[in-house]
């Protein structure tokens, strides 16, 4: 981009509207104009938070020469630290715009992901960036939040034998979505812990291996019929296991 700065003692209105009639005939250029309006003397100050280094010489060199104030708030402080640090800076104009960018966009993919937990809010899923589905205990909400904490809004939903899943499963791009499948003997151990911690009754379909081995292939069976990738989630830490889903989804 371009910069054009218009000094004017009064508004600037005539000089603006020529530089603006002129710049029109560059359709597919960027030009940013700024009016300093109203210069009347020559006391004034000079404040600037240039990061690049040698446009910040360049503006203290061109300060001195011209007898006008420059103070640069950035600089010093940018000297200290690659000092201190032992590294150069990245000299990266917006780059804490970029940062805060980053941050607000993983709060709005954990938001995200916990108000789409456990098939919630399943009008919400073409938002998605993933829709993750898998039979119970198979790991999709850490899988999830781990997703949410790279900025990826990921939803999730149980596949629970006899219940089809809503409709609003053929609204998601089948690109978006993956299937988490695992070895039966291993969900097994999954339950019986989990069945422990609630105080279910033994013995419980929740942990019969033969019904669990049958919920595992009609799984798998829903992945391959709509085309939905599949990843195998058998003693895959969470962190893996969610780098091998981003590297699976059309995002």
């Amino acid at each position: 981009m371009h910069a054009i700065h218009i000094v004017s003692g009064g508004t600037g209105a005539s000089a603006e509207q020529v530089v603006r009639t002129v710049t029109a005939q560059f359709p597919s250029s960027e030009v940013a104009v700024t009016v300093h309006a109203g210069i009347r003397d020559a006391d004034g100050t000079v404040v600037h938070t240039l990061v690049s280094a040698p446009l910040r010489n360049l503006l203290v060199r061109s300060a001195q020469r011209r007898g006008i104030v420059e103070i640069d708030l950035a600089g010093k402080l940018i000297e200290r630290l690659s000092w201190v640090l032992d590294k150069p800076a990245a000299g990266q104009p917006g780059r804490y715009r970029q940062l805060r960018s980053e941050y607000f966009s993983r709060i709005e993919a954990i938001e995200y992901a916990v108000e789409h937990d456990d098939g919630r809010n399943s009008s919400g899923w073409p938002q998605a960036d993933v829709l993750v589905l898998g039979t119970s205990r198979v790991g999709k909400t850490p899988l999830c939040m781990v997703l949410a904490t790279q900025g990826w809004r990921a939803a999730n939903l149980p596949l629970v034998p006899e219940i089809p899943p809503p409709a609003d499963l053929h609204r998601v791009v089948p690109g978006k979505v993956v299937g988490l499948t695992i070895d039966p003997s291993r969900l097994i151990e999954h339950r019986t812990w989990r069945a422990r911690v609630l105080g279910l009754p033994a013995p419980s379909p929740y942990v019969d291996l033969a019904r669990i081995e049958d919920e595992v292939e009609e799984a798998r069976l829903l992945f391959r019929r709509n085309g939905f990738a599949v990843v195998d989630a058998t003693d895959m830490p969470v962190e893996e296991l969610a780098h091998a889903v981003m590297k699976r989804v059309e995002r």
